[in-house]
């Protein structure tokens, strides 16, 4: 038995957050979003990095939902570390940024993710910069609509449904 009281200065009112639901899939696509956060995290066997992106959809059939990224920058594995560093270049490119020297840099950056789904997962393969979205869809006036879902999506609420969003007081 534990007392929760010392974790939360109180009891834990669960009407107060969204319930974890299950991640929405995707279609495959090009999704302009905004960085609404970058943090460092260790692996789950604590011998590496990873940069976790979170973004929320601006345009397009999921807008106001959110892609995670987890760009693995530190790993026994070279190859791993050499994945991870292309995609990292991608995204600094993509937001417009030469050097990296602090996450907050990319926090608010509008991107262009690519997501494929694999293994039942949104998946971030690359990034584009939305200068280059924006003349890729003047240029293929076909290609200018975002994917369009075989179901429509739940409209968003104020406080989407994700692990890490907390509802409103």
């Amino acid at each position: 038995m534990a007392n929760l009281n010392s974790i939360f200065g109180s009891s834990f009112l669960a009407d107060q957050y969204e319930p974890a639901r299950e991640y929405q899939l995707y279609d495959p696509g090009q999704y302009p979003s905004q960085i609404e956060s970058v943090e460092i995290k260790p692996t789950k066997a604590n011998n590496g990095a990873f940069v976790e992106v979170k973004m929320v959809m601006l345009e397009g059939p999921y807008k106001g939902q959110r892609l995670t990224d987890r760009i693995n920058i530190d790993n026994p594995s070279a190859a791993c570390v050499a994945i991870g560093r292309g995609q990292l270049t991608a995204l600094c490119l993509a937001a417009g940024i030469a050097k990296l020297d602090d996450t907050d840099q990319l926090h608010q950056c509008v991107v262009v993710p690519h997501v494929k789904v694999k293994n039942e997962q949104n998946e971030i393969r690359t990034y584009s910069s939305i200068t280059d979205y924006r003349a890729k869809q003047q240029q293929t006036p076909s290609a200018a609509a975002p994917p369009v879902a075989a179901q429509s999506p739940p409209a968003p609420t104020a406080a989407l449904a994700t692990p890490w969003s907390r509802k409103a007081a």
